[in-house]
């Protein structure tokens, strides 16, 4: 995966299977604060962390994400 550190402002989850969410961190190294995402799409206004913060993920397998 590229980098995404402090420049991602909308996320899109698909859900492949029947896997928990993914879910994303303000801060590297899974910290700081954090978001459960479902299947759907999210942009700047759902996002809890805010704009440009988003620093690590967790994606279980099964999942897809992409990032904008």
């Amino acid at each position: 995966m590229g980098d995404f550190n402090d420049i991602t402002s909308s996320i899109k989850i698909e859900k492949i299977s029947t896997i928990p969410a993914v879910v994303i961190y303000k801060d590297a190294d899974f910290q700081g604060a954090s978001q459960e995402l479902t299947e759907g799409s999210y942009n700047l206004a759902s996002l809890q962390i805010g704009n440009d913060q988003l620093s690590s993920l967790r994606v279980p397998s099964g999942i897809k994400v992409t990032l904008y």
